[in-house]
């Protein structure tokens, strides 16, 4: 017992003395380790203090303090530390290390600082400070704090992108091979905006390059949000591409070869739930190693004024505006709430321009719009495709075919079809087309010509093709982010029409990226058409076929909070066939006010009849009430809807109650010169018209067509002064002239020329004149030569009002006189 219990007392002791021993280890460990790390700091601290001491002027300093992200100010500061008191010395250079020193992780900050400094072209300290720390080969945007590095890091990336995928523009469908000229790309757009100091509305010609958006100053001010709308076909997504390759290729010319960073994304293949860094990574830049979506988003928030954002097709888009709480980074920094400070351009088309003019974006966002191409850029272009081709002798061919088909003359100022016109003119397809059904239809049926073409054993069945891609687009249109980038799952079924369809050019595939691996997979496939209209038709031509989903179809319109998202389809559906028409007029006549203007509504309505099969100016079948209040709103015209109007028929013209259309707005309208000629063809059918408004238009064109019937006549704000010198002689028989200008546009005494030299092109019936809303003061001579002008083109002249016009007292006196003095004179004010 006496030694078991030894044993046991010898164990306890044993114990003991361990515990004590592992003790006096842990507290020697801790006493090393905590030499070592303050000798690690210590060591860092002497580092930087030896390289300040090294660094031997204030320019070393500013390189290397760019390098390490200060701004110019702070370096600025940092520089006039290293003087004082007439002394020269490194103390600047050593508040700079250490104020940089303290945004790093320790472990990093030699790699950091090296690599600073060899960016700053400081090798040999780099070298000397740090000799035995090796760069990685690939960096990551966390440890690049050097935001020259960091940015020359992405540029490289974007730039590649860029070359290979965003600046390819594919123009014909049927040929891979075959891309835009963006270098020579046309695109007009034009700036709207409200002047601050007037309150007017203004309406300014971009001159230059799209790019030249980045360069526009509203108010004084480059904004840094806009909203670039423009109708399918426009060119918007050309436009967003030739931003990237001007920043790719770094025009000389270009605003943007200013901006060190621009990321242009396609909203349509982005998923709601996607940030804008993973966006930019799936879309733009891929795997990149070393690049995290939330490293991206954070380098881009801390240098927004370094980064330019185009978002292409807000319409395609399944994220909006409207989403309550939106946990995006891209529908925040679209709603300006999150980079504010970063450039930011959105595509759209016009339908959910109401969407920016909510309190809080409103006055931030400003509308710009493409217009398409001039004519001389129509004709131009057109040269140029002919003479590629040898075979400059069609230009005038096809111009004389221009001027026998009004709807061709008008859609090939839209880039998407300009191309397509001469191809199709050059395969003999173009003398039956006169309306956009038309043309698609045409368009289908050479891509089913050039595929037999290059392979005999090439079979397809074009209904069953059209019905079954259909029905996918259709399924896409009805969803409510209008969806437009298709996977497999939403292709089942129909696979072997898909096959055919990509064969065709019909549709296109590709693959990128996802955000996250899936099943092991790094990468998604999707298909699409290769525009949004070729996926309207075809849903067109499926609910053609299809009575049951034509009525849902109808349903879900009447119950939509957005139904001009469907306007392309219903336009097709009204050129498929005359129960369509009438079945497209019907629900549109069904909508109401409060969902969709009545501007609005008489523009849908004439874009289906512009769509109708054949010539229905002559027929006879009983067309439901149009326009019920004889008044006829024309606002914001596209072209399909001008052509509507010269194709009403007889009894659309006459009203309920055995009235007619008496009168017409037409406002906002910014026309070619052609297009303005088939506007007032149009318009002469209407021949009880009476009063005529035209507000904030450009007509471009000088000569007319005479509507004798207008009795009543009101302009005001347009574009050009020789406007109302077009206007006036095109109403011979005026009895009432109301001029309202912008001061901003108009002067007094150009107005005042145009509008006499109006009225002596008349018969001298006008009977009341008002002009407003001039600048400029009215001189004796002016004063004198408007009063001759009234006793011989106007002698019936009862009433003459002019407001805001300057008139020294002498002067006035007179005018006022000479005034009395008119015989038809009742009234002076």
């Amino acid at each position: 017992m006496h030694n078991q219990k030894s044993e046991i007392t010898f164990g306890l002791c044993g114990t003991s003395i361990l515990r004590k021993i592992i003790i006096i280890i842990i507290h020697l460990f801790s006493f090393v380790v905590c030499k070592v790390i303050g000798h690690s700091v210590d060591e860092h601290g002497s580092t930087l203090r030896s390289l300040a001491r090294d660094i031997e002027s204030d320019d070393q300093m500013c390189a290397l303090g760019r390098e390490l992200g200060f701004s110019e100010s702070v370096l600025d500061r940092f520089a006039a530390s290293n003087r004082k008191e007439g002394m020269v010395t490194c103390k600047g250079n050593t508040d700079m290390l250490f104020e940089w020193r303290q945004e790093v992780v320790p472990s990093e900050l030699p790699f950091r600082l090296k690599k600073a400094l060899r960016q700053a072209g400081l090798v040999f300290l780099a070298e000397k400070h740090f000799p035995d720390i090796l760069q990685p080969e690939e960096p990551s945007l966390d440890i690049l704090s050097a935001k020259t590095t960091a940015i020359a890091y992405l540029r490289k990336h974007l730039i590649d992108y860029y070359k290979i995928e965003t600046c390819q523009i594919q123009r014909k469908p049927w040929d891979p091979e075959d891309f835009a000229d963006l270098k020579n790309l046309f695109t007009n757009v034009i700036v709207y905006f409200v002047n601050k100091n007037t309150g007017v509305g203004m309406r300014e010609i971009l001159p230059g390059s799209i790019s030249d958006v980045f360069r526009v100053r509203v108010n004084g001010l480059i904004p840094n949000r806009i909203l670039l709308v423009a109708e399918a076909g426009r060119g918007k997504t050309c436009a967003v591409a030739k931003m990237a390759y001007d920043w790719s290729y770094q025009e000389e010319s270009s605003p943007l070869s200013d901006i060190p960073l621009f990321f242009a994304l396609k909203l349509r293949v982005v998923d709601e739930d996607m940030s804008l860094g993973e966006a930019i990574l799936s879309e733009t830049l891929g795997n990149v190693h070393g690049v995290t979506p939330e490293s991206l988003e954070g380098f881009i928030g801390r240098h927004e004024d370094d980064c330019g954002l185009a978002l292409d097709g807000y319409d395609e888009y399944k994220g909006k505006l409207s989403t309550k709480n939106p946990k995006s980074s891209i529908i925040l920094a679209i709603g300006n709430k999150l980079y504010r400070r970063c450039r930011l351009i959105v595509t759209s088309r016009p339908y959910l321009e109401k969407e920016f003019k909510v309190p809080g974006l409103a006055r931030i966002y400003t509308k710009m719009e493409i217009e398409g191409f001039t004519q001389s850029q129509a004709t131009s272009f057109m040269e140029k495709y002919f003479t590629s081709k040898s075979k400059p002798e069609e230009v005038g061919k096809l111009t004389e075919l221009l001027h026998g088909n009004s709807f061709i003359d008008t859609i090939i100022s839209i880039p998407l079809f300009c191309m397509m016109i001469c191809h199709l003119w050059e395969e003999g397809l173009l003398n039956q087309v006169s309306s956009m059904t038309g043309l698609f239809d045409t368009i289908i049926q050479f891509l089913l010509t050039h595929s037999r073409s290059r392979d005999d054993t090439f079979e397809c069945d074009y209904h069953a093709l059209l019905q079954n891609l259909g029905k996918v687009a259709l399924t896409g249109l009805l969803k409510d982010e209008q969806k437009m980038v298709f996977e497999d799952t939403d292709l089942q079924g129909v696979e072997e029409y898909e096959v055919i369809g990509i064969k065709l050019g019909l549709l296109s595939k590709k693959t990128i990226p996802v955000k996250y691996m899936i099943n092991g997979k790094a990468s998604k496939t999707y298909v699409e058409f290769f525009h949004k209209m070729a996926q309207e038709y075809c849903a067109s031509k499926f609910l053609a076929g299809s009575q049951g989903d034509l009525d849902q179809f109808m349903k879900n319109i009447r119950r939509s909070a957005t139904p001009l998202m469907y306007a392309d389809v219903l336009r097709f559906l009204a050129g498929s066939g005359d129960n369509l028409l009438m079945s497209s007029i019907q629900l549109i006549l069904e909508l109401e006010e409060r969902v969709i203007s009545k501007d609005i509504k008489h523009r849908l309505l004439l874009d289906c009849i512009g769509e109708a099969r054949g010539d229905i100016s002559k027929s006879t079948t009983d067309y439901p009430t149009f326009f019920d209040d004889g008044k006829l709103c024309l606002q914001s015209l596209p072209s399909s809807a001008v052509m509507g109007l010269g194709r009403l028929p007889p009894n659309v013209q006459k009203q309920v109650n055995n009235s007619f259309i008496t009168s017409v707005d037409l406002m906002y309208c910014h026309l070619l010169a052609n297009l303005t000629q088939t506007l007032w063809l149009g318009l002469r059918s209407c021949t009880n018209l009476e009063e005529m408004k035209v507000w904030e238009c450009s007509l471009q064109n000088t000569e007319l067509p005479t509507l004798p019937f207008i009795k009543r006549l009101k302009i005001g704000h347009l574009d050009y002064s020789n406007d109302h010198y077009s206007l006036i002689t095109a109403v011979p028989n005026v009895q009432s002239l109301k001029v309202e200008s912008s001061p901003n546009f108009d002067n007094l005494q150009q107005v005042l020329d145009s509008v006499m030299a109006g009225l002596a092109e008349c018969n001298g019936q006008l009977r009341s004149l008002h002009v407003s809303g001039c600048s400029g003061q009215m001189s004796m001579l002016c004063a004198t030569t408007l009063i001759c002008s009234i006793e011989s083109d106007a002698p019936l002249l009862e009433k003459l009002e002019l407001y805001d016009v300057n008139l020294k007292l002498n002067i006035l006196k007179i005018f006022v006189f000479r005034l009395r003095q008119i015989p038809s004179m009742r009234e002076i004010e």
